[in-house]
Parts: structure tokens; sequence; C-alpha cells
């Protein structure tokens, strides 16, 4: 090792005598500097306008636009400027010869010059310790095992780049053209990953050897050893190559012997690379300070219950709006996005079944389907001999409820449950859907009863009024159908209004009213200790409190107005009562809950049941008005000659205790909360479509969705102002770069002088 080290010195002796190494530093320290000012300034300026700071570590250094994945992305342009001429100065001058025929193997000779490499890589990490001090001045609490798996990654990727300059730099005697072999070399191990994405083989191959996203874990703070396991065989084997060409410059051997050679290299490598790759070799750290980017300990403990082979299978309809996630080409991706779920089920076998069929897509009538689907195919690049027609896919599954849209479905134990894709941006499932699914398929889902025939709400129906984003919205994230419910439709003469058949009854504003019989059953599935959601609307007091007053729940006459100069009198913004947190609610208390047309409730502990108040108005702009009146003719303004302001209660909460259970009773005067025109309202930010899942969480008794919350980030404040910031600036952009080429141009003019 002795020879390596001192090939080593001799090389970084030759890197700092010379003006392009400390210009390539100098030019990285200024780059780093100004971006790192620019990505701390524009969180000072949010947290002096009041704005909420998420984990300022993750935002300021990770991410797509962080300084971290900033300065990944120029890298590669540093790189070849240095390698360039590891060897093929030594080639262009003549001194190959000499270190050839010196005591000292090949080997050694690679090693050396790749261990200064090493060395001088290694400022480029220490030159962006200089925005984390600052940072750590800057931010309190700052994650500091996030950030060292970040520089652990960008490290690998320059070892990884040195490398790959080595080899190339060793094939030409010209520093102008290693330079630009190494950009070329870099430029193809980046697009790889897209040669015979169409091909199930080729891609697999072609999609290790790509250099792309292979820091994308390292950059969110979690380390896999399948990429460490990549970096270090594309370090391996570009310096193996680079050894086998200057030994092939050194002794001859047959054409076929080289062959072989390379050959078996490549071999090793790959198999390898596969063998690391596969879900029962690979191992992960989360670096982070929560855990942020694995699976909480409760979602493990779900997942720890499964003992048994797992089915996935992805059908993809050409002609539905996701056919291109499923193709071929995308495959990569796709599987890339899911595997969070490959990591925690490594039993989990994947599939994909390719279809045609009428879906919800527009399709042009006047063309036939098969046609349509060949068309998609051939964008696509989809092979049409595996695309099964409509008759072939419904004799196999039955995707009518999906209406035959893009759908993962779930096997296992022969229990089947679906794992869509989400209309938002982040499109595939989470922790919360994914445990969720696995839930329904251990245990069983929630099941949720919607009564219907008497001009209820209805959970499919897509009016403003209705509850699709709520109860059955397939694409939506919070939808309970996503979140580990079963929503079901009765009437309320129905066999199955029975608490042995429903989790939940939600009765929203029933325009007709019941027959006797049909209000005996619903009294009787309350008196059973059915739980239950009743939500009701002004006008609709008589038909409701039939039905809450043997619990203690009344309906009070009038309709709830509020003050407002931006919005109409009846719009009522209500928010959470103080002993909210122990009803096992968890919501800020600032949270505004819009409610358009809510009557006030009145409420009393009777027959058992305990009641406690969930939402309430604002005594200081709200009133009771029980006189008629029509805000389509006429404007409504408080009078205090007949009106009264007064904080009103708008929903309650009321359990009681019956032998193996808990029973369950939630009132509001107001259905409109919970429906698609309040989930969708712009001009009030409300915490409506949180509240929908706090009361799936509330009903399921915390089993539904998945509770996957983690602590709240404490690096969430930033202790500069202007002044300071403007001080920090100055360091990381200007004063450290000036530093470093004042450091560099002394010791190049001394050495010139010797």
């Amino acid at each position: 090792m002795g020879k390596v080290y001192r090939i080593a010195g001799l090389e970084l002796k030759t890197f700092f005598y010379a003006p392009v190494a400390w210009l390539l530093l100098v030019v990285f320290a200024v780059q780093a500097g100004l971006v790192f000012a620019d990505l701390l300034g524009a969180r000072i300026f949010s947290q002096q306008l009041g704005g909420e700071l998420p984990s300022l570590t993750q935002d300021v250094f990770g991410g797509s636009s962080g300084l971290f994945a900033t300065m990944q992305r120029h890298l590669y342009l540093y790189m070849p400027l240095l390698t360039m001429g590891l060897v093929s100065r030594e080639v262009h001058s003549g001194s190959i010869k000499l270190l050839l025929s010196a005591p000292v193997t090949t080997r050694q000779l690679v090693f050396g010059k790749y261990v200064a490499m090493l060395v001088f890589g290694l400022l480029f990490v220490v030159l962006l310790l200089a925005p984390i001090g600052v940072a750590g001045m800057a931010i309190p609490h700052l994650d500091r095992g996030y950030l060292a798996a970040a520089l652990l990654g960008l490290y690998l990727l320059l070892a990884a780049y040195a490398a790959i300059g080595l080899y190339v730099s060793s094939l030409t005697r010209y520093q102008a053209v290693a330079a630009i072999g190494t950009l070329a070399v870099l430029a193809g191990l980046n697009y790889v990953g897209e040669v015979g994405s169409g091909v199930d083989v080729v891609r697999d191959i072609t999609y290790w050897f790509s250099m792309r996203g292979r820091t994308g874990y390292f950059l969110k703070g979690l380390i896999s050893s399948k990429d460490v396991c990549y970096f270090l065989l594309v370090i391996s084997l570009f310096i193996t190559l680079t050894s086998m060409k200057l030994d092939a410059d050194r002794a001859w051997r047959a054409a076929w012997v080289q062959v072989i050679r390379y050959g078996l290299l490549l071999l090793v490598v790959v198999g390898l690379g596969y063998a690391s790759s596969r879900p029962g070799m690979q191992y992960y750290a989360d670096a982070t300070r929560y855990a942020t980017q694995s699976f909480t300990q409760r979602s493990k403990e779900i997942i720890a219950r499964v003992d048994e082979r797992v089915q996935l299978t992805t059908y993809v309809n050409l002609l539905g709006n996701l056919a291109h996630i499923g193709s071929p080409r995308f495959r990569n991706f796709d599987q890339s996005n899911l595997e969070q779920i490959r990591r925690y089920l490594p039993q989990l076998e994947r599939d994909y079944v390719y279809f045609y069929d009428t879906t919800d897509t527009r399709l042009d009538p006047n063309i036939p389907l098969r046609e349509q689907a060949l068309r998609r195919a051939t964008a696509y690049g989809f092979d049409m001999a595996d695309v099964l027609p409509p008759s072939a896919i419904r004799q196999r599954v039955d995707l009518s409820a999906e209406r035959n849209q893009f759908v993962r479905l779930l096997t296992y134990r022969g229990k089947t449950t679906p794992l869509r894709m989400f209309h938002d941006i982040e499109a595939y499932p989470g922790e919360a859907e994914v445990i969720a699914a696995v839930k329904r398929l251990l245990d069983k889902p929630l099941t949720v009863g919607m009564l219907t025939g008497h001009a209820e709400r209805s959970p499919y129906r897509d009016g403003d009024k209705d509850y699709p984003p709520l109860m059955t919205a397939l694409n939506t994230r919070r939808a309970w159908i996503n979140q580990g419910a079963e929503v079901t439709t009765l009437e309320a003469d129905s066999p199955r209004l029975h608490p042995d058949s429903l989790d939940v009854l939600i009765l929203a504003d029933p325009l007709v009213p019941y027959t006797g019989e049909q209000l005996a059953n619903i009294q009787r599935y309350i008196a059973l200790g059915g739980n239950l959601l009743l939500a009701g609307e002004p006008g609709r007091q008589a038909i409701l409190n039939t039905i809450s007053e043997p619990f203690g729940v009344r309906f009070a006459p009038g309709k709830l107005l509020q003050e407002s100069k931006d919005y109409e009198p009846d719009l009522i913004q209500a928010r959470f009562s103080g002993g909210i947190s122990g009803l096992g609610f968890s919501v800020p208390g600032d949270t505004v809950i819009t409610m358009p047309g809510a009557v006030g409730l009145v409420y009393r502990d009777t027959a058992g049941f305990v009641t406690a108040p969930v939402l309430e108005t604002d005594g200081r702009y709200t009133w009771n008005r029980t006189a008629s009146f029509d805000l389509k003719t006429g404007r409504v303004v408080f009078d205090p000659a007949v009106d009264r302001k007064q904080r009103a209660i708008v929903a309650v909460a009321t359990v009681r205790q019956l032998p193996g259970k808990e029973q369950r009773i939630v009132v509001t005067g107001d259905a409109d909360f919970l429906s698609k025109g309040e989930w969708s309202r712009y001009n009030v930010r409300t915490g409506n479509a949180e509240l929908g899942t706090q009361l799936l969480r509330w009903f399921s008794h915390g089993e539904y969705p998945p509770d996957t919350r983690r602590p709240a980030p404490i690096d969430n404040r930033i202790r500069y102002d202007k002044a300071q910031f403007a001080g920090a600036r100055v360091l990381t952009g200007v004063l450290l770069p000036s530093v470093l080429a004042l450091g560099g141009t002394l010791i190049i003019i001394r050495r010139r002088r010797k």
C-alpha cells in the first residue's frame, strides 16, 4: 500500500499545483454558496410573512430543487475536467513507459491515481459543509442523520464519476478527448435505462446499469444496500477495466482471450448487481430523525402479520386515462414507485394484465373499440397479442365497480382488495392507503351504510350536495373506500339495518318523513348499539328529532346566521370545541368548518348516553333566526330588537357504554359540510376534508385510516433576521470562495518560484 499512497500523493500535488483544480473548487464553492443563500433567503422571507415552515433540513437541502440535488446536477461537469489527465497526460508525455517499467504493478498505479481522485473529490463534499455549518447556526435542531446520508450519496456518485473518468483517460493520449469521452460515457449511463424498455429481459439489465436516480434515496435520507452495491460495482468495473487496459499495453494477449476476460468481468458485475437487487437481499437504513422514509412502527406491525404470498395484479385498460403508466416502457418507473411495498412485502408477486373495454374516458363512438385500442397500443408500446378483449377480461375479473379504470388488485388468502391511483400530485398510493388495503385483507373493512329512498344525500351521485369525495370517489385519496371502509346503500326497512351488518349508519338530510315501520327500524338499530352519523338541515327538524331525541339530542327550531362582509349570512364558519381532544379527535384549534345552512343543537345526557360538543359557532357574530326569510329575494341582517347573538352548538358526539362495545353517534346541524361542494370550496380555507377523515377514525376506533402520523418536525424555525442572512450570503458565496482562490494562487506562485 505504500506505493499506492506515494502515487496518490504525487497525483495530489499535480492537482494542487494546477490552476484548473483550484478554479473548479472556487466555482463549485461560489455555486453552492449562492444556491444555499437563495434557498435560505426564501424561507426567511416566508417566515417573516407568517408562513408555516416544514422540516427545514429536507426543505433546504433535499427535494428536486434543494441544495444537494442542484449541486448533483452539475457534478458531471466538474469530474471530467479533473480526470481527463490522469492517464492520458502520462501517455502524451511518454512517462507512462517509465511507470510501466518501474517496480510497481498496474494495479498499484491505477489504485494510486484513483485514491488521489477520492481525496480530491472529498474536497467537494467538504465545501458543502460550509452551507451546512451556516444552516446549523440558523436552524435549530438540524437533522444531521439526513445530511450524513445525502453527503454519502453525493460522495459515492463522485467516486463513480472518478472511476469512469480514470478509465476513459486510459483510452486516449489527448486530455480534451478524455474529457469529452467521459461526458459521453456519463450521458450514456444516464440514458441507458431507456434502451429496450419494452422488452422484459433487456429492460432489467439496462435499468440496472442506468445511473439516473441512483442517489434519489440518499437525498431523501434513506441508505439502500442496492444503491450502495451499484456504486461499488460500477467503481470496481471501471477500475478493473483501467487495469486491464494498461495490462494490455504491457503484455500482449490474443483477441479471444481479451474477449473472454472482458465478458467474464461483465458477467460477474451483472450477476452481483442482479443478486443485490433481489427483494430478499435489500437492506435499508433510514437516517432521518423521525424515519420519514420508512413505514411507521404501527404499519410494520400490521405488515408483519402477512405470512404468505401476496399477489399484486395491475389491470391496465388501454382506453383508460392511465394506460401509459402500465405500459412496458414505463414498467421501471411504475415499479420504482411501488418499491416501498416490495420493501416490506418481499414475498409480493407482481403481474400486469392488459385489456381494452369501455370506461368513463370519452371515446369516439364512430370507431370500433378494437381499432381505438390498437391506436393506443401503437402509441404506448403494447403488443396487441397480449391485450385481452372485453369478453376475455370480463370472464377473468369483474372491474365494473372500478369503471374499468386502471387499478391494482391485492390478493391474499383468496381475499382481494383494490389499490388505486389518485388524481393528486403524488398519484401513487402512500403508506396509509397500502396499510389500509393490507388491513382489509387481514381483518375486515369498516362497513358503512347510507340510507336512501327518502331523498337523502347519496354516496354515488355527483351533485354538489352529495358525498362522493367523502365516501366513494375512486381516485380521491381521502375517500373512505381508499382508507379502509366499504360503502353500501340500503333502505330504512332493510333487514341489513342492524349493528351485526353495519359498523356505521349515515343518515343525511332526509326530505321525506319515514314511515312508522321504517322509523321503528332505525330506532331499533340505535337501541341495539349501532353507530350513527346523523346530519340535518334547517326545515327538517321534525323528521330528525324523532330519531335523535331518544339519545338526548334535539335540532333547535330556526336557522343559524352569521355576520360577514364577504359571505352570505347563512354560511356558518364553525370551529372545534375546547374539549374535542378528549373525544379522540386531533385537529388544530383554529380549523374552520364551513356549514352553509345550519341549525343549532340542544343536548342532554340520557339513557346512558354521554354527549359532548364537537363544533360550535362564534357567539360574537352568530344568531338564530326563527322567523321565515328568503335570502334569494331579500337581505337579512342582525336586528338587535328581535335577535340575540349567541354561541351555538352545531355538532355533538355522544357515546354509550354497552357490554363488549362502545356505541358512538355524531349529530350535526348541517348536512352540507361533507358534501362535494364544501370539499371543493376555494374562497375559505376549511378543514372539512380533514374532519371527514377524523370521523372515519373515530367511528373505527382508530383502525381506519391507519395511523401513519409522526412527531411534528422540530427544525421548523430560522433564527436569522434579514441582516444576519446578508452576512451568511457573503460568507458562503463570497468569502469562502475568495479564501480558496487566494490560497490556490499563493500555492501555485510558490511552486513556480521553486
